[in-house]
């Protein structure tokens, strides 16, 4: 994304996660249809991902940014609280807004609307679009952010999957930038279904189950999703039990 920014000239900037993008493909029946029998080798045609198609779309509706659809948490739960429950260290998180409300006071309000609202829609996957102007004017904001905390953070004393920390940072911080955005200034935001890629194709006929649903096809075709009762949870194990198990693990 740096990289695009301060060497690309173009009237888009846009951004996928390493496994998901972006679904252009009209969303009729017969277009669905007619998607579920391309392979997931043939993602452009699959997608409607033509450079030319999409940059042509966006120029005709005048859009500004497109992003994923946006997801809502449960009632219960706020980003913040979400970003802490997902294994990061939530001191990093505290960093970031401490040094955006020392050095942009005037986005304290679409820091607790992003991340202190509970069951707010959130843009997950740092995938969007950004007319020219736009992407430039985020990333001179993101970069800002991201280049203080890495004067803060101890990243390099983080496992592989933690030191991805201004990756996840910049994935919960989109939405306060966005929140900002939104409340600031008239802006054409299209929301778009994402994929994920090398997901296992939807059947032709028949169920799929996932823990907590049923999913049932016809012609690659969900026609009825039954929601299924959670799970009870797991009975803890005496702690007998857990002493004789680790003592048959030990080393």
């Amino acid at each position: 994304m740096y990289w695009a920014w301060k060497n690309l000239e173009a009237d888009y900037y846009g951004l996928f996660h390493y496994r998901r993008v972006f679904d252009f493909a009209p969303n009729t029946f017969f277009s669905r249809l007619k998607s579920a029998f391309i392979p997931q080798s043939r993602v452009i045609a699959k997608y409607h991902l033509e450079s030319t198609f999409i940059t042509s779309y966006l120029q005709t509706h005048h859009i500004d940014i497109v992003i994923p659809k946006p997801l809502p948490l449960h009632q219960d739960i706020n980003a913040y609280e979400n970003f802490a429950k997902g294994g990061h260290n939530i001191k990093d998180l505290d960093k970031a807004i401490a040094y955006i409300k020392e050095t942009y006071p005037f986005m304290g309000d679409s820091i607790t609307q992003a991340l202190f609202t509970n069951g707010a829609k959130i843009c997950y996957w740092n995938m969007a679009i950004w007319r020219k102007e736009i992407f430039f004017e985020y990333c001179e904001w993101l970069f800002d952010v991201l280049f203080a905390l890495q004067e803060q953070i101890d990243y390099k004393s983080y496992d592989a999957h933690e030191a991805r920390v201004f990756g996840f940072l910049s994935e919960w911080l989109f939405n306060v930038w966005l929140a900002y955005q939104l409340k600031t200034r008239k802006l054409n935001v299209l929301e778009v279904k994402s994929k994920l890629l090398y997901n296992k194709q939807s059947k032709f006929f028949g169920k799929v189950s996932a823990p907590d649903c049923e999913r049932y096809y016809f012609l690659f075709i969900r026609i009825y999703k039954k929601s299924l009762s959670p799970l009870p949870p797991a009975t803890p194990q005496p702690q007998k039990f857990k002493q004789e198990f680790d003592k048959g693990n030990e080393v």
